[in-house]
């Protein structure tokens, strides 16, 4: 009995996928474009997009990529980080936007205010996401002749999902060899009360 609960359990775990934490870096990686998108494949754990981004006069640096995991997987938070910020004279504000889509369908848009935000959470009326999203970065503002660049690092959270066909299977599992040892036992005991009457009543 104990070495079937054993294995059950090993079968679980192995069934699990685990994955390392997953970091996609500009400098590292490439710039992300703006327009195409690069895949980028999420793990279990904390996974960051590191890069540099802004808008200057007639120049713009926006990044654009799609998020990619496997089935049994979802995002729980994406957490953005705003460091190293350079503002041209005389910008009163610089405010831009990421936007995420489903396929073609724009679910949610997140403004931030580049000059007071240092740290801000996206899309969080539509966490956990599950599946493949689009994220596409795009200005939303900013004050004539002004702009400026900054690094971020935008952090997501990635849980594992337990898959229901597997909970089931082994609630079953669990319940079919408990209900074998029980109905063993009780069998056992009956026997043992049948061989003690009959002793008894040869004596």
């Amino acid at each position: 009995m104990k070495k079937i609960m054993i294995s059950i359990v090993i079968l679980f775990l192995l069934s699990q996928k685990i994955y390392a934490n997953v970091v996609y870096d500009e400098s590292i990686y490439g710039d992300l474009p703006t327009g195409p998108t690069v895949d980028i494949h999420h793990g279990m754990g904390t996974n960051s997009i590191v890069a540099t981004t802004g808008f200057i006069s007639s120049i713009s640096d926006f990044d654009h990529f799609n998020l990619i995991m496997d089935d049994g997987y979802k995002i729980t938070g994406i957490n953005y980080l705003i460091s190293n910020l350079s503002v041209l004279p005389n910008t009163d504000y610089l405010i831009t936007r990421y936007d995420l889509f489903d396929k073609n369908n724009l679910l949610d848009t997140t403004k931030i205010n580049i000059l007071s935000d240092t740290n801000t959470y996206l899309f969080n009326k539509f966490l956990p996401l599950s599946g493949d999203f689009l994220i596409y970065h795009s200005a939303l503002g900013r004050s004539t002749n002004g702009g400026g660049t900054w690094d971020y690092e935008m952090q997501l959270t990635v849980s594992a999902v337990q898959e229901p066909n597997m909970s089931l299977l082994m609630l079953i599992g669990l319940a079919l060899f408990g209900y074998i040892f029980l109905r063993n036992r009780k069998s056992n005991k009956k026997m043992l009360q049948e061989l003690n009457i009959r002793y008894c009543q040869h004596l």
